[in-house]
């Protein structure tokens, strides 16, 4: 409760003009050990990483070692295996791109579209 207050009352006014709100937080400290437990403490934040950490794990790896494995097991060339690959990062970086772009398009239509969207 002593963290919740804190930080609503580091948050800044904001005022009836049209600037953004981010314009004028301005940072308190810099980045530091203690500063990243305090956010650690915070549940909904240690949920987060602990929920996005195992998920990019598989990623991770297969960036890693698809090309060996491809190579070595499938017998594949160097350039055939480097081009599956490829295809697999052009085919994520499309599907996160568009994925961003939906996900906007139908929160902005209705704040209940984004968990329909990713449904």
């Amino acid at each position: 409760v002593q963290r919740i207050s804190r930080i609503q009352n580091d948050a800044p006014e904001l005022n009836n003009t049209r600037e953004s709100p981010r314009r004028s937080i301005k940072p308190s400290h810099c980045v530091s050990c203690q500063s990243t437990m305090e956010i650690l403490k915070i549940p909904s934040v240690l949920l987060t990483i602990l929920q996005a950490a195992p998920g990019a794990l598989p990623f991770g790896f297969c960036a890693t070692f698809l090309n060996d494995f491809l190579q070595e097991q499938r017998e594949m060339t160097k350039q055939q295996a480097t081009g599956v690959l490829l295809t697999f990062g052009a085919g994520n970086a499309v599907g996160v791109i568009l994925g961003g772009v939906l996900g906007h398009f139908s929160y902005k239509r209705d704040v209940r579209g984004p968990p329909f969207f990713m449904g």
